[in-house]
């Protein structure tokens, strides 16, 4: 009666479930990152993911003790990375910001100018003084 090398077994006979993440989200929200990162992670930076293999789909799962030995080791490289690319995101939201004021600061004075060349001239003068 032999088990399986991947599946670590307990005294109870079953993992313990705070030891292994049983999909992707799990994954993720162990590591604060999304699915699609994760998912990457495990394609581009060996991720240590295991997976049962069934009929037509398959199902992920990993050990705690296996990511959090990969994040240790990958954390160094892999943060930079994230920064970086959190600050690209702001730099584009910061240029939408500027692009958006300036259209609706340009908007703001052909109005202006449109109101004013439809006055009697007295009036863009304004009061005698």
């Amino acid at each position: 009666m032999g088990t399986s090398d991947t599946t670590p077994v307990s005294d109870s006979g079953a993992a313990s479930r705070t030891d292994r993440f049983d999909s992707w989200k799990e994954i993720a929200v162990h590591l604060g990152r999304s699915v699609s990162t994760v998912q990457r992670w495990e394609k581009q930076e060996g991720l240590p993911v295991h997976r049962h293999l069934h009929n037509k789909l398959g199902t992920v799962y990993a050990f705690r003790c296996e990511v959090d030995a990969w994040w240790r080791e990958r954390r160094p490289r892999l943060e930079p990375s994230l920064e970086s690319s959190r600050g690209e995101g702001r730099k584009k939201v910061w240029a939408m910001v500027v692009v958006l004021l300036v259209v609706l600061g340009a908007a703001a004075a052909i109005a202006l100018r449109t109101s004013w060349g439809d006055r009697p001239m007295a009036e863009k003068r304004g009061p005698p003084g």
